[in-house]
């Protein structure tokens, strides 16, 4: 009995289930379609909250700027620290370029002209320049990516007599005093902070005293960097210009006949003038040992007359 009941139940299940057709599909399908949009929010209050992705870990920083907040007793590894970062940082290679050149023309002042016009046009400037009666020396400075173009320019407008070329490699020295300098001034900041902290005299005076050495220091490597950067920035050209027209000899034309004779009867005068002065000079320096010699040939002379007398007289005194 109970199975026959449990069969007529289910053949009218399945009766109802033919009757409603694709209503009861749609009912199935939006129950099953809620039961997973509630499947899913459940699974969304139960999911962490997402957060913001963390940032990438910063790179470990130099040993410098760790420092920085130490004491004033770590300054000078500080800047052993700081000279180490600088050979390990990326670094863009910085030259120094440098030409000279000797040029030479008939055309002196025309090619001076056009010297003078070359640095402007290139965005240079002229740094120095003289001028004398044959030779014109000039000093330009050109930005270093139109350097090689104004040398040829510049050796286009006369003869070259000589030139060269040098490229000095100023990196290692352009860093280092970059770093040393960005390291003064981390000593600065230190150093400011330190002396508004501090809360005794001598403390103070120390704290002064140093931050004076720090700021000269500051300066000079400012002043370093400045002078690099300029002659890195701007390339330096020399040029000597010479006037070969100024430097042709010109020959000289000999003396006449009546020169050569009129040189010649002076040279007689002056060579009789010069004997006759020559004779004077002779006299004046003969004349003392003439006198004494003539002194003690006339004594000598007087005393053998003498003797020769009485001589004279004995005989005749005999005779008689």
């Amino acid at each position: 009995m109970k199975k026959f009941l449990i069969a007529l139940i289910i053949l009218a299940m399945l009766v109802s289930i033919a009757a409603c057709g694709g209503g009861t599909n749609d009912s199935v399908t939006e129950a099953l379609h809620f039961g997973e949009v509630r499947q899913t929010l459940a699974l969304a209050d139960s999911a962490p909250v997402p957060t913001a992705p963390e940032p990438p870990a910063p790179a470990e920083a130099p040993a410098f700027y760790a420092m920085a907040t130490g004491s004033v007793a770590n300054y000078d590894i500080l800047m052993e620290a700081a000279d180490d970062f600088s050979h390990t940082a990326q670094r863009e290679r910085h030259i120094i370029q440098t030409a000279w050149t000797e040029l030479e023309t008939e055309y002196f002042d025309d090619v001076i002209s056009n010297l003078r016009q070359i640095p402007g046009l290139a965005d240079g400037y002229v740094e120095s320049e003289q001028l004398s009666r044959n030779v014109f020396n000039m000093t330009m400075r050109i930005p270093a990516a139109g350097f090689q173009d104004v040398l040829f320019q510049v050796e286009n407008l006369a003869d070259v007599r000589t030139s060269g070329q040098s490229a000095e490699d100023v990196t290692d020295q352009f860093y280092d005093t970059e770093a040393r300098l960005q390291t003064r001034r981390i000593e600065e900041e230190r150093l400011l902070a330190l002396i508004e902290a501090a809360d005794n005299v001598h403390d103070l005076l120390e704290l002064e005293r140093r931050l004076s050495s720090t700021r000269l220091q500051i300066e000079t490597y400012t002043a370093q960097l400045t002078n690099l950067a300029g002659r890195i920035a701007y390339s330096t050209i020399f040029v000597t210009l010479f006037d070969i027209a100024e430097e042709e000899v010109i020959p000289i034309a000999g003396p006449t006949l009546g020169e050569r004779i009129g040189g010649a009867f002076g040279d007689s005068v002056d060579a009789v003038i010069t004997a006759g002065q020559n004779f004077v000079i002779f006299m004046a320096g003969m004349i003392i040992p003439v006198l004494i010699w003539g002194a003690i040939a006339f004594v000598v002379f007087m005393l053998v007359k003498r003797i020769v007398k009485k001589f004279r007289n004995g005989a005749n005194h005999t005779t008689v």
